[in-house]
């Protein structure tokens, strides 16, 4: 970033900032996406669908239970974007072995084909992108986005009641 563009943010409120971001991050969002040809490009996921191939991608099977609570779904929202999964071939759906009542949902073969590929199209954007930032932006940037989502986790932990660890 130059000087003036500095100046210029430091100069905005949390407010004026937060206008900003909005309207600036959805430009952003959509030009990544046209440079990417894969299934959440192509509309042939949703955002929701890719979040639960990657927790499902995370382990090697995951509770229904668990992908709901993570990501502060209903389970019959789950159900319909997990169905969706399913017959897609990305995710299958089965019982545990110990009880089976609990329902596992784990990424197939082609799940982890597709989820491979879209992550490799996701770097090339990002290199595409980046490259107009020097390094220390892009450093700078990364640590903006660490300290962000640190910050998160800790409010998450105390929305729920767990007590944070010291630092």
């Amino acid at each position: 970033m130059n000087n003036s563009a500095n100046k210029a943010s430091a100069a905005l409120s949390l407010e004026q900032f937060a206008e900003r971001l909005v309207q600036l991050m959805p430009r952003l969002v959509r030009r990544l996406m046209v440079q990417e040809r894969n299934y959440l490009a192509r509309g042939l996921i949703t955002l929701p669908q890719l979040w639960v191939l990657h927790l499902a991608a995370e382990s090697q099977a995951c509770t229904m239970c668990f992908l709901a609570k993570t990501l502060g779904l209903k389970a019959s929202t789950l159900t319909g974007l997990v169905d969706r999964l399913v017959q897609l071939g990305l995710l299958k759906r089965f019982s545990s072995r110990t009880d089976r009542r609990v329902v596992l949902a784990a990424l197939t073969p082609k799940g982890r084909k597709i989820l491979k590929q879209l992550n490799a199209e996701r770097r090339r954007s990002v290199r595409n992108v980046f490259r107009h930032v020097s390094q220390h932006e892009r450093m700078v940037y990364l640590g903006i986005i660490e300290k962000i989502l640190k910050a998160l986790a800790s409010a998450e932990l105390q929305e729920s009641g767990v007590a944070r660890p010291q630092d």
